[in-house]
């Protein structure tokens, strides 16, 4: 069944990856996690929500963002607040899908800000405070604030 979907999808799902993390190399390594993850999740993928190839889709970008955002020269500087909120979107995207949208609206514009360039826009921790002109300390406090009152939408 996985060699079906690889078959299928394998190609277009490696674009996407190629397109954030820009290393052959590492494209294939977070290919094959993509792949390893669509099978230990596939309970979780619900057809009424989206499609079969959006869902794969959306694991794929989150573990090519999660591996740049690891990867980057600021990782260690992104300390534990940043590395967190990984689980938490990867949590927002693949089971809400399409309503994730909805679900951030929750959030201050400033806080929301924040997590779609860390999360979605597959920034770096110092090109969001680059980006933002804000400190760090700005930042890891609208980050924090952010998944808490995500958490407390998903009741996690």
């Amino acid at each position: 069944m996985l060699d079906y979907l690889y078959d299928l999808y394998g190609s277009s799902l490696y674009g996407v990856i190629f397109r954030v993390v820009k290393q052959e190399s590492t494209a294939v390594e977070v290919l094959r996690q993509t792949f390893k993850t669509i099978w230990n999740d596939i309970t979780f993928y619900n057809p009424k929500k989206f499609t079969l190839f959006t869902w794969m889709t959306h694991i794929a970008l989150h573990l090519a963002k999660e591996h740049r955002h690891l990867q980057g020269t600021d990782h260690f500087q992104e300390t534990n607040v940043v590395k967190s909120g990984m689980a938490l979107i990867r949590e927002l995207t693949i089971n809400y899908g399409e309503t994730a949208n909805e679900l951030l609206d929750n959030l201050l514009p400033e806080h929301r800000q924040v997590i779609e360039l860390l999360y979605f826009e597959g920034c770096s921790y110092s090109e969001v405070i680059k980006i933002l002109d804000l400190s760090s300390e700005v930042i890891k406090t609208r980050i924090r604030a952010a998944l808490v009152r995500l958490s407390e939408i998903l009741q996690i």
